[in-house]
């Protein structure tokens, strides 16, 4: 199956998130969908990467809970991955 053949047979599976969203609300997505990760895209719906709870975690513990009002893209550290 290729991913495109998934996302046509089950569409509301996937959590997408804006870049402008907070880690806290992507978050909240992921758990009230029961999913390990969120696609994040700009406005423009294109994608500019996932979060996943353990990014959500990591963010947690090394930023404690400041981090959970960052926007996601403000939030992500290029160098190790996270949020």
């Amino acid at each position: 199956m290729r991913v495109a053949d998934f996302l046509k047979k089950y569409p509301g599976d996937v959590v997408v998130a804006s870049d402008a969203d907070t880690v806290a609300s992507t978050a909240q997505q992921i758990a009230a969908r029961s999913k390990g990760v969120a696609c994040i895209c700009d406005s423009d719906r294109s994608l500019l990467g996932v979060a996943s709870v353990v990014d959500v975690s990591r963010a947690l513990a090394e930023h404690g809970t400041d981090c959970v009002s960052l926007p996601d893209r403000q939030g992500h550290d290029p160098q190790c991955g996270h949020l």
